[in-house]
């Protein structure tokens, strides 16, 4: 009997030790870390007009915005044609990179900007695309695979927008919510057939004073249930429910939710609130 058991209190040992010795655990992600360096060396390439160095980071087939690519010898024609007609790039970078990575991929939603200047010395106006960018790993090696127009990143940045918002109104903080706000800023905040236009800052930080004066607290202020959609590369909407659970001075707790519709619009490269919208009941 005890020659029996031995082979299977052998295995609970060898499966202990593999536990311990880290053997059994998961794959981890690939290091963010690789992706931007991937990146750095991808567009560093483009800048001194490699052909060679940009077609080695690539999988293949390669998307390109829209444009397959099936192997480097592709790649490297086309690059070296358009290299032709350009004597330098002022700027070529990705630009406020999002990098979420799995064990064996990644993408990036980032922006693709960049300044050439012809062979005839003209300079071209800046290009800034948004755009994501998929990696995978190839024989343990990380090749950009896809690179397409994405507007991913400027819901992710809308969505940053909103939750810094929401956070100024739970705190009733007047004075890092104008930030958020570009104007004229239309306010809507009733069941009112109109609501009110602030010209600059200074008008709706007076007009909320007086709003948060009559609040004793605030305990939730939550933009909720977002439906974001970007019309173009500065300007966009919001569908969302907006949940207030709130104290007026004198009075008992009230928690309501309304719809709202928010516009947001870039001012200088920089998402902003531009109005907020009650529906009607």
């Amino acid at each position: 009997m005890l020659k029996k058991l031995l082979p299977i209190g052998l295995m609970v040992i060898l499966l202990f030790m593999l536990t311990v010795s880290g053997c059994g655990q998961k794959s981890k992600p690939i290091d963010p870390a690789l992706v931007d360096d991937l990146l750095n060396r991808f567009q560093s390439g483009m800048g001194n007009k490699n052909a060679e160095l940009v077609a080695s980071l690539c999988a293949y087939e390669l998307n390109w915005a829209g444009q397959i690519f099936k192997n480097e010898v592709d790649l490297i024609s086309t690059l070296e044609s358009m290299f032709a007609m350009i004597e330098r790039y002022e700027v070529y970078e990705f630009s406020n990179r999002i990098i979420n990575t799995k064990v064996d991929s990644a993408t990036v939603d980032t922006y693709w900007r960049y300044v050439s200047v012809s062979k005839e010395g003209t300079t071209s106006s800046e290009i800034i695309q948004p755009v994501k960018i998929i990696v995978q790993k190839v024989n343990k090696s990380l090749k950009i695979s896809r690179l397409e127009v994405s507007y991913d990143i400027e819901i992710y940045l809308i969505n940053d927008l909103l939750n810094q918002y929401q956070k100024a109104m739970k705190n009733m903080d007047i004075d890092t919510l104008v930030t958020l706000c570009s104007f004229p800023f239309y306010d809507k905040d009733t069941n009112a057939a109109e609501g009110t236009y602030y010209d600059d800052s200074t008008t709706m930080q007076t007009a909320y004073q007086t709003k948060f004066a009559e609040t004793e607290s605030i305990s939730a202020y939550e933009i909720k249930d977002r439906n974001i959609g970007v019309i173009n590369p500065t300007t966009g909407s919001v569908f969302a429910s907006i949940r207030v659970k709130k104290k007026p001075l004198g009075g008992d707790w009230l928690d309501l939710t309304y719809q709202y519709t928010i516009s947001v619009k870039k001012v200088n490269g920089v998402w902003k609130v531009s109005s907020i919208s009650r529906q009607s009941q």
